[in-house]
């Protein structure tokens, strides 16, 4: 497997998890309004963000893309994570999907639409994806927002494994313009 790799923003770096992340990603998790559109829903454990934590760290080695952790650049602060996974659900070539989760005290600050969008960038940049969709729970207007700004359209409604989802997408060739 190559390095994971490390990407800047102007205010966030996206990096690979250390174990110094569980505190952070713990407190995030046990937060029932942090979680209420993330997975299922529920609150979790610290044993099971543990689990979380070494899933992510394995699927960089299986896939060459993952979840990164996201912290504050200059303070290091963990604030959430971001990063891509490989969509096939009823896609003919080949798409990405990208992921983000923040902390409460960091939302309404454009830190999702920031690493989202340094993270479909790389995503575009390093695979052959013609699309990469973003997914969000039907009430959850803030993440829409983000998607929207990536230059993401309504691409359609999705049954999750937990939720109906609203898709949205950018092709490849509209994200590099933007």
């Amino acid at each position: 497997m190559a390095a994971i790799p490390t990407l800047s923003t102007e205010r966030l770096t996206l990096r690979p998890w250390q174990p110094s992340d569980l505190d952070g990603y713990a407190t995030m998790g046990s937060g029932a309004d942090t979680v209420r559109y993330l997975g299922a829903g529920t609150v979790r454990s610290r044993a099971e963000t543990a689990e979380l934590i070494d899933g992510y760290i394995a699927e960089w080695s299986r896939c060459g893309h993952g979840r990164w952790a996201v912290e504050l650049r200059g303070s290091r602060e963990f604030v959430g994570y971001c990063g891509l996974l490989e969509w096939m659900e009823g896609t003919p070539e080949a798409t990405g999907e990208v992921v983000y989760g923040f902390s409460r005290p960091h939302w309404g600050r454009g830190l999702a639409s920031e690493a989202a969008r340094a993270a479909v960038r790389w995503g575009f940049a390093n695979f052959d994806w013609q699309k990469i969709v973003g997914l969000t729970h039907p009430d959850n207007i803030a993440s829409q927002r983000v998607l929207a700004k990536l230059g993401m359209t309504f691409a359609g409604e999705w049954d999750g494994p937990h939720h109906r989802m609203k898709a949205f997408e950018v092709p490849r060739e509209r994200f590099l313009v933007s």
